[in-house]
């Protein structure tokens, strides 16, 4: 119901699966485009405070992501 016509016609609407780990996803990608620039003004040090952030929150791709960020 809250979906645009053209998009009812090729998806379909279901439940949530992504529960909690949804804001968590959302941090995570946040991060990726200041790191990788993509559609915003590149900015490393805002990343990697992204990263350090949802890390502490638990977010274990944002971890990973500082190991790999702090071998650099």
């Amino acid at each position: 119901e809250e979906a645009l016509e053209y998009t009812r016609k090729v998806c379909e609407v279901v439940p949530c699966g992504l529960t909690e780990s949804v804001g968590d996803i959302a941090a995570l990608t946040v991060a990726d485009y200041y790191y990788e620039g993509k559609g915003v003004s590149r900015d490393k040090h805002l990343a990697r405070d992204l990263y350090y952030d949802a890390a502490n929150a638990g977010n274990e791709a944002a971890k990973e992501r500082l190991k790999e960020l702090r071998k650099r």
